[in-house]
């Protein structure tokens, strides 16, 4: 979650509509007056991927990440498994690789099976890791596509802005813990009760991140 850009053999690309060159959303570096446009030859995006990039570069701050998350998707189709394209998610303020193969936010340099999410997630507030945990899944995010899990939005905003408190507690010391830990317990009690039955959801509380805190 949140993680900087490294290349690692495929080049990396940012998606990005705020603090760019209008009509360049493309970041190929980190300096936003070097953005690139969807014309550019060298992404050799197909006409109706381009059309579908400008569109949304011209309609600023309508806040449907859906829109974006799809956007993204059709770009990393098209760019195909040379480039590595991040997508800025303007609602929350994080960015999320999205993968060319299968149109889900993660990043696998082959085609690979979709993995299955086991019945058994954890809740935990650690610096820079998404709130959500599963055994051989990882940390993720609330609204991450490969899980599945498609929580109402209500849930999966509450849940970003506890991660962006545990971020800012970690950082500067700022917020309350046994409030942060009490929110923590009534996200992952709300995610109980819209998953069901069929699922176990354990609260693993606050932890020490890589900034140390509290």
């Amino acid at each position: 979650m949140n993680q900087p850009f490294a290349p690692r053999g495929p080049r990396a690309l940012l998606l990005q509509r705020v603090g760019v060159l209008p009509g360049f959303p493309f970041l190929v570096g980190r300096d936003p007056r070097a953005g690139v446009s969807p014309d550019d030859p060298m992404l050799a995006l197909s006409q109706d991927v381009a059309e579908a990039v400008r569109a949304w570069c011209a309609t600023p701050g309508d806040g449907k990440r859906g829109v974006t998350a799809a956007l993204g998707f059709r770009v990393a189709a098209d760019l195909g498994p040379g480039w590595m394209l991040g997508v800025h998610d303007e609602l929350h303020g994080s960015t999320h690789l999205a993968c060319w193969h299968c149109g889900a936010f993660h990043w696998h340099l082959r085609p690979h099976p979709v993995p299955k999410l086991p019945r058994v997630l954890q809740v935990k507030g650690q610096y820079a890791h998404g709130p959500l945990r599963a055994e051989r899944f990882g940390d993720f995010s609330p609204d991450e596509p490969t899980a599945g899990l498609q929580l109402t939005p209500g849930l999966v905003d509450d849940f970003y802005a506890w991660s962006q408190a545990v971020n800012h507690q970690a950082q500067y010391g700022t917020a309350d813990g046994p409030e942060l830990d009490a929110r923590g317990a009534a996200l992952a009690d709300r995610l109980a009760t819209e998953l069901g039955h069929d699922w176990t959801v354990e609260y693993l509380a606050l932890e020490y991140g890589n900034k140390g805190w509290m």
